[in-house]
């Protein structure tokens, strides 16, 4: 199913709320994204702001549920400055950016998991 930016951002807001992200701002952005990640994530703690992306044509082709992406790529937000961080220490060196990543990806799939088990499918 082909998500709306109306379906995303109904999605990002509910979800934001039932989380606990009252504080913050998120900024939501629908399209294409480069490099071809179906959702990205950014965050800066100094002013409570988190900027996530959504690609629906991209979300669609990989068969994504949209609540599951949403809680996911919050999942990025309490992580964000660890992967800022962790980044910085990998450097130009492939082989620590690739643990860093990985490492990161599954910390944000655990945390989210957690989220969906204490929810449920929605907010």
């Amino acid at each position: 199913m082909r998500y709306t930016e109306s379906d995303i951002r109904a999605a990002v807001e509910a979800w934001r709320v039932r989380l606990g992200f009252i504080d913050w701002t998120f900024r939501v952005t629908v399209g294409r994204i480069k490099g071809g990640h179906r959702a990205t994530t950014t965050a800066d703690f100094e002013y409570l702001t988190a900027d996530l992306s959504f690609d629906p044509a991209a979300m669609d082709k990989a068969g994504d549920d949209l609540h599951e992406m949403v809680r996911h790529e919050i999942a990025h937000v309490p992580n964000w400055e660890l992967a800022y961080l962790a980044e910085r220490y990998a450097g130009k060196d492939a082989e620590k950016q690739d643990r860093v990543e990985k490492a990161l990806e599954r910390a944000t799939t655990l945390t989210e998991r957690m989220a969906h088990r204490l929810t449920g499918d929605t907010p």
